[in-house]
């Protein structure tokens, strides 16, 4: 029972890292922090695009929602502006880089539906539409 499992995860992890490659090749406009050889064999549990400004990336997953499709905000605030992590004292501005991810990244699709091509197309059109891709 154990073996089924590592194979239906292994298989799993190959679907993720098709359906990744399927949005990097085609999404354009935005950028995709998980690059392949950027982090070695990533799992795409997520895979999450960074647009230009918080505006483009709400209208994104306004205009996702709207066509039925699901996209997440995983992080509205970077962890060092979390009430867990105040004693630090770090204060906006402190790290602007993951403050400007927390307002620019949206998590896309991932799950079996999502693995359907038809779904993966209709991400790509709708975010291009947003972007002007």
């Amino acid at each position: 029972a154990i073996l089924d499992r590592l194979d239906a995860y292994d298989q799993e992890l190959a679907r993720r890292r098709q359906m990744a490659k399927l949005y990097r090749d085609a999404i354009e406009g935005v950028r995709h922090p998980i690059q392949a050889g950027g982090i070695r064999n990533p799992s795409f549990s997520i895979y999450p695009v960074l647009f230009e400004s918080r505006e483009q990336r709400d209208k994104a997953q306004a205009a996702l929602t709207k066509a039925g499709l699901w996209s997440r905000v995983y992080y509205p605030a970077p962890l060092h502006l979390q009430p867990a992590f105040g004693h630090l004292g770090y204060k906006r501005g402190s790290l602007p880089r993951a403050e400007r991810a927390a307002e620019t990244i949206l998590a896309l699709p991932m799950d079996a539906e999502a693995s359907r091509i038809e779904n993966i197309e209709r991400v790509v059109k709708v975010i291009g539409e947003v972007v002007g891709k």
